[in-house]
């Protein structure tokens, strides 16, 4: 549905804007609730500290531990 939409959006931005912070907050957010581990820690690895906070709020919510 929707997350995966966003996730594979996110994705397409990120190929041509390798750290942009608002399109990796968004594949984040998607694959903590897509349960996609591997992904989201890809994604909050790139974040900067404040955007960092935010997704390991929506991961753990989701279940999804994130380093």
């Amino acid at each position: 549905g929707y997350h995966q939409r966003a996730l594979a959006s996110a994705r397409s931005v990120l190929k041509v804007y390798t750290k942009d912070q608002a399109a990796l907050s968004i594949f984040g957010a998607a694959a903590c609730h897509l349960k996609r581990a591997g992904q989201a820690q890809w994604a909050f690895n790139r974040l900067q500290a404040a955007r960092r906070q935010l997704l390991r709020g929506i991961c753990d919510r989701k279940g999804v531990k994130l380093k």
